[in-house]
């Protein structure tokens, strides 16, 4: 009996290892093909550096991220690190793959370590569920958007993925540091405050779903020992002192006068807040599988029964507490842009606090029903589980032809990435030989849009600042698009 549980386990595992390394890897892959396009030229015609020294970039990054400080927005982090690696100013695409292949690698490494690090706070082996967590996880994240303004875009990856990723790590280290197995606290506390200070300087999205979560560390280690548990309290404290010069930058406050005259309206942004929330729940609930997602984390849970080493009553109410982070990172977006909607490089943030939240809700549930019962009425609640997972994949209309890594690996398969790459890079090397040029594009030459991916585009007129940036890249005279014409 031993020997066939170890065997069933050890399956999981592989198989959940398995499906972990076909999303992560398909999306490594299509991040291989990523083109240079919109904001990208915008930061580096905005700096006016190209192809010289190290400290000359150093320089020119600092300033342009205090100029944009005062005058756009305060990620202070996403300026200076799109300026100083930006591939225009650099050596072009070759950059561009290293930046973006290294995106999707971070990106995911540092969910993966968040959430094996938590785990390891909450359970000891059972290696096979935290796989399987691990995969759900990530599952959501990849499979129902392609994300592709912070995978498949540099300016995205530079304000939402990057620092996304480095917050994620510091949370990641605040976990490991309140752990009482470790004995280097203070070395985990420390890289949890740089990693963390320095993700709050991306999007406010992440400044405020990233302290939001170490919010719910410090909630959770406070209801368990009854006192402010020091490591979670001082990654909090640097998250937030970064997210507090993030919010307070003048040019925020100049960024929305231009886009509201009217000053900060509370309840509207309330109500767009609500709006958009229901807006991605009822997208993630009525249109994909994720009941099942949610259902399979249950089951974890479910099996968890009795090798939990949580405080309850801290774990649900701290678990509880992490749902609501949707609303952190909805309620600066919708105010910053004074719309009732998110774009895509936002609704990712979203997602991502949802996959964490959600999950782990679930699989608390999974386990607080079924603790303290005996075995014959856990056996009551996994069939109960089953069936409703059986019941809803049988009525679920989100199938498996529609998840991104099938949709990716088919467009890879007919060379879609490949050939638009092919096609971009072509294009640019053409602008070489028209330098001083009024340069009309033809609009074959153009690529076309592409499903689940960010191609490269003109602007239609030549006074564009888009297409100002790429006459300035390529040192045209101007650019235009043949359309403009038309």
């Amino acid at each position: 009996m031993l020997d066939k549980k170890k065997s069933v386990k050890a399956v999981v595992s592989v198989l959940a290892g398995l499906v972990l390394f076909m999303m992560i890897w398909t999306m490594i892959r299509v991040a291989y093909y990523s083109v240079i396009v919109s904001d990208d030229f915008w930061y580096a015609a905005d700096t006016k550096m190209k192809n010289t020294n190290f400290f000359q970039y150093l320089v020119a990054s600092w300033n342009y991220m205090v100029w944009v400080f005062n005058t756009h927005q305060g990620t202070y982090f996403s300026e200076f690190f799109n300026v100083f690696f930006n591939p225009v100013n650099n050596d072009g695409f070759p950059t561009l793959r290293i930046m973006m292949v290294l995106n999707a690698v971070l990106s995911f490494g540092s969910i993966l370590f968040l959430v094996f690090a938590t785990l390891k706070n909450m359970f000891k082996g059972e290696l096979h569920i935290k796989l399987t967590i691990a995969a759900l996880v990530i599952f959501v994240i990849t499979q129902y958007d392609s994300f592709y303004e912070t995978y498949f875009w540099y300016t995205g990856a530079t304000v939402y993925s990057y620092p996304l990723s480095l917050a994620t790590i510091g949370l990641a280290f605040m976990f490991l540091a309140t752990n009482k197995e470790h004995k280097k606290k203070k070395l985990f506390t420390v890289l949890g405050c740089i990693f963390g200070f320095l993700g709050v300087g991306g999007s406010l999205a992440i400044s405020g779903t990233a302290c939001y979560f170490a919010l719910c560390a410090v909630v959770y280690y406070f209801i368990r020992d009854k006192k402010i548990e020091k490591c979670s309290l001082f990654v909090f404290l640097s998250m937030f002192i970064g997210s507090l010069i993030n919010t307070i930058a003048p040019g925020n406050y100049v960024r929305l006068s231009s886009v509201n005259d009217t000053g900060l309206n509370i309840a509207v942004i309330l109500k767009d807040t609500r709006s958009e929330f229901h807006s991605i729940n009822s997208w993630l609930f009525d249109r994909t599988n994720f009941w099942v997602i949610l259902l399979i984390a249950a089951l974890c849970g479910f099996f968890l029964a009795g090798k939990l080493i949580v405080d309850k009553k801290a774990y649900f109410i701290s678990s509880i507490f992490a749902v609501l982070s949707q609303f952190v990172t909805i309620m600066p977006v919708v105010m910053g842009y004074n719309v009732p909607w998110m774009p895509n490089r936002c609704i990712f943030v979203a997602v991502f606090a949802i996959a964490l939240s959600y999950v782990n809700l679930a699989v608390m549930i999974g386990w607080l029903v079924t603790d303290s019962m005996n075995s014959e009425a856990r056996g009551y609640v996994l069939a109960a589980i089953i069936m409703a997972l059986v019941f809803c994949e049988g009525t679920c209309t989100y199938q498996p032809k529609s998840y991104m890594t099938y949709q990716l690996n088919r467009q890879l398969s007919e060379r879609v990435f490949q050939d638009n790459y092919a096609q971009t890079v072509a294009l640019f090397d053409s602008f070489k030989d028209h330098q001083g040029e009024d340069l009309v594009v033809p609009a074959p030459l153009i690529p076309e849009e592409i499903e689940n991916f960010y191609v490269f585009f003109l602007g239609e007129h030549e006074s564009e600042r888009i297409n100002r940036a790429i006459s300035w890249a390529y040192g045209l005279n101007s650019i235009s698009n043949e359309n403009q014409f038309d």
